[in-house]
């Protein structure tokens, strides 16, 4: 499922959680929803929540941006289409 700007804290969070494991299922599809999802939450999730003035909940984003870094950096290594077009390897000059 794409989210878009419509999407909800809660489908981005369902998004998520079930694309979390794209590096045991080293699927690319699953690593761009994850992606996708990392990025919805740091819009949705305020970085200082308060309830009645007394209990406050700070966030701190440094989790989520190096989980965005690090799939990301499996993306590059990872995904064999660059703008669509697919890389084909030349082994013409190797040798044997």
């Amino acid at each position: 499922m794409a989210l878009d700007a419509d999407s909800t804290y809660q489908e981005a969070r369902r998004q998520y959680l079930n694309n979390a494991g794209y590096t045991r299922t080293k699927s690319v599809s699953e690593a761009e929803l994850f992606e996708e999802a990392i990025r919805h939450l740091l819009i949705h999730i305020p970085a200082k929540a308060q309830h009645g003035g007394h209990e406050s909940l700070d966030f701190d984003p440094e989790v989520l941006l190096k989980q965005l870094d690090d799939v990301r950096e499996w993306l590059t290594m990872n995904d064999t289409t660059i703008d669509g077009a697919v890389v084909h390897a030349d082994f013409g000059c190797f040798r044997t």
